[in-house]
């Protein structure tokens, strides 16, 4: 498993977002990035780190740990990045992206959720078989992509995966957007993996 970035590598606009307070509560918090080095690059470190429910697994198998989005994350394990992503590539390789937001959104049934759902997003959200995703994006107040986002049927609610520095900014737009009757969920400790490559 590899997580693909490290946090030096991300784009400004990621860390310029990751700048700003999350605020929350449990394993929220406040953070401020600060630069160091790691093997000469200059690396956003931040005050507070958090690590995924896989951390343990990662230490096993031993994976070189970075900071990235607020969280400990492996940029490469023993074999190297290049030979794990000349196998992703050839073959297919597991990815930890537990950093990621994750929120469920219950109400009475399934078409209630979605019928508010489809409110806030340019995509039919209606017609998502169950078990089925779809790519998707919130937008800002003047058309532009406020976060591009991953939902799903599960059969009752909606699942979405929302970028890791984005997280508490796309809660608190979906809290501000969706009406009273729709549960709107965090669930943060909950592990999430992606399998990727032509034989995934």
């Amino acid at each position: 498993m590899y997580s693909g970035q490290t946090w030096g590598s991300a784009s400004k606009r990621d860390r310029d977002l990751w700048q700003k307070d999350r605020g929350g509560s449990g394993t929220e918090g406040s953070f401020a990035p600060k630069e160091s080095k790691l093997n000469g690059e200059k690396q956003f470190m931040t005050e507070t780190i958090r690590r995924t429910p896989l951390y343990d697994l990662h230490i096993e198998y031993g994976a070189q740990m970075v900071p990235f989005a607020g969280y400990e994350m492996p940029v490469h394990y023993r074999s190297g990045i290049l030979k794990e992503h000349l196998h992703t590539r050839q073959r297919a390789g597991l990815f930890d992206i537990s950093h990621m937001g994750q929120i469920e959104l219950h109400g009475a049934s399934y078409n209630a959720v979605a019928v508010a759902f489809q409110k806030i997003v340019p995509m039919e959200v209606m017609n998502v078989a169950v078990g089925r995703q779809k790519y998707g994006f919130f937008t800002t107040d003047n058309g532009g992509i406020k976060d591009d986002i991953i939902f799903s049927n599960r059969g009752d609610h909606i699942y979405v995966v929302v970028n890791a520095a984005c997280t508490q900014g796309d809660l608190k737009y979906l809290r501000s957007m969706i009406e009273p009757g729709i549960k709107i969920q965090l669930l943060q400790k909950k592990s999430l993996l992606s399998l990727q490559g032509p034989e995934s």
